[in-house]
């Protein structure tokens, strides 16, 4: 036996999705109840009505409440939909969507942002030309970037991880939030950058290649009866996304129509937000898919606890008369463990790649035979995603 087995173990943890099925996963599933504050202000926004001023921009924010609450959460901020002309942050399909996420452990922000009313005066955005339809559209994206922002400005007060920031919207809403991910720095300015864009029922009208590189991962559900945002224009960005390799997802929701719009025989029944909860893929709701597609491309598992190596520190002890190793771990609920060994850092093998350890809340171990000139241990953690 190799003594230095004892000596000098090196621990590496990896996280690696998707594969087994579980439940109450932070981040994943309903775990917390929900805290509303209403109308704080995180900007403001040039107007010509009321003429040469401005006007305050407001949002509401969700918080999670409860037992066991993630120590930094990650956030996202929803747009309401309304053709640019109307809608408010206190659109109830957008505030249902901020509250199911934060019922996850999010920090959600619902905003109000300039409309044609309000006459924006033009700024830099994904359209040009002084046209009002412009002016509006890209002082929407504008606004979007000012609450993206407030949510980094303000991330102490309300532990949220800065680097973890997501934007979400239906109809008006999701294409303000499309434009706002693909747009540059030198566009919207510092600090606008997301993760993660949830678009539900958007488009980009023919600027998809504002995507590239370095850009938030992309999700995408849209009714394929949609009469006011051509299902295409969906359609037309996820070819996009796949023709340059870039994060993405796309849903169809079969015969479901516009947003909230009561335009199916089924009324209500075939909107396009009922569907988004209602259809079934692959054993889940639309809406758990975007869930999970977050919880993958915010890389939130390093906000989980069964990330945190820093806490109920693992221990590995050697027994050199039975010639065996016993690795002693936390594990939570949700997750499955595989111990792996090496030589030298460049092949591991699993032993117990068969019978992984499912995690229960309490410290569980493995227990094996001392694999000869191995000095190098990790554990994979694996979630259900």
């Amino acid at each position: 036996m190799n003594n230095s087995l004892a000596t000098f173990p090196i621990l590496f943890i990896s996280f690696f999705t998707p594969l087994f099925a579980s439940t109450s996963i932070m981040f994943v599933d309903e775990i917390y109840g929900v805290q509303e504050t209403e109308n704080i202000t995180y900007g403001t926004g040039s107007t010509g009505n009321p003429a040469s001023g401005s006007i305050d921009l407001l949002l509401d924010i969700f918080e999670p409440t409860g037992a066991n609450l993630p120590e930094k959460r990650p956030a996202l901020v929803m747009v309401h939909g309304g053709g640019l002309t109307g809608g408010t942050k206190d659109h109830g399909y957008l505030t249902s969507l901020a509250e199911n996420f934060v019922k996850r452990g999010y920090v959600a922000v619902s905003i109000n942002y300039r409309l044609a009313g309000d006459e924006p005066t033009l700024e830099p955005g994904p359209t040009t030309g002084d046209t009002l339809l412009n002016r509006t559209q890209n002082a929407a994206c504008q606004d979007a970037a000012k609450a993206v922002r407030w949510l980094r400005q303000n991330a102490a007060t309300y532990q949220i991880d800065p680097t973890r920031i997501g934007i979400a919207g239906g109809s008006a809403g999701a294409i303000t939030s499309l434009f706002t991910a693909g747009l540059e720095a030198e566009t919207l300015g510092a600090d606008a950058d997301v993760g993660v864009v949830i678009s539900l029922w958007g488009a980009m009208f023919g600027a998809e290649n504002l995507f590239d590189t370095g850009d938030g991962a992309v999700f995408l559900a849209h009714g394929t009866l949609d009469q006011a945002v051509p299902v295409t224009e969906s359609e037309n960005l996820a070819a996009y996304l796949d023709s340059i390799n870039h994060p993405h997802a796309y849903y169809p929701l079969a015969g479901a129509y516009h947003g909230s719009t009561d335009l199916g025989p089924s009324g209500g029944d075939d909107s396009g937000w009922n569907r988004f909860y209602t259809d079934i893929v692959d054993g889940k709701t639309v809406f758990q898919h975007s869930v999970e597609f977050a919880f993958e491309h915010l890389n939130l598992i390093d906000l989980h606890p069964a990330g945190n190596s820093l806490t109920n520190q693992p221990t590995l002890n050697i027994n050199s008369s039975s010639n065996e190793i016993t690795f002693s771990f936390p594990t939570y609920h949700g997750f499955q463990y595989i111990f792996q060994t090496s030589d030298d850092l460049s092949i591991w093998t699993a032993q117990n790649a068969a019978n992984p350890i499912s995690g229960d809340g309490n410290t569980r171990s493995f227990t094996g035979p001392v694999p000869s000139q191995r000095r190098f241990y990790r554990l994979q953690i694996f979630t259900n995603l």
